[in-house]
């Protein structure tokens, strides 16, 4: 089995400190809502972002924007 199945693989190579709080941000939260990413470009486009550039690569969440005008 490829090491990158396992849940949080990703952070195999980060320090400790890393993995305890990006862990608590994805798993702790007391209230938690997740959007596909549609959701997200529409979100984003709706509060004037343009050039979204959405991550290829772990961790996939991660989008970034330009503010239009």
């Amino acid at each position: 089995m490829p090491v990158g199945s396992f849940p949080l693989s990703y952070y195999r190579h980060c320090s400790s400190y890393t993995l305890r709080t990006d862990a608590r941000d994805r798993f702790g939260t007391p209230l938690e809502r997740r959007f596909s990413r549609a959701q997200i470009r529409a979100m984003c486009s709706a509060a004037g972002l343009v050039d979204l550039c959405f991550s290829t690569r772990a961790p996939y969440w991660c989008v970034v924007g330009v503010k239009a005008g």
